[in-house]
């Protein structure tokens, strides 16, 4: 999950449900290496 304002935390928004965080700016590293690992 990405969020359009940096008022949210990771804590909350995976204590939500939410599988995975990427903070902003986005590291498109970072990303793909999230993304290999949830699909796995």
């Amino acid at each position: 999950m990405t969020t359009g304002y940096g008022t949210g935390s990771a804590s909350y928004t995976l204590a939500q449900g939410a599988d995975a965080y990427e903070p902003k700016p986005v590291d498109p590293t970072s990303l793909l290496g999230t993304v290999a690992r949830l699909l796995a």
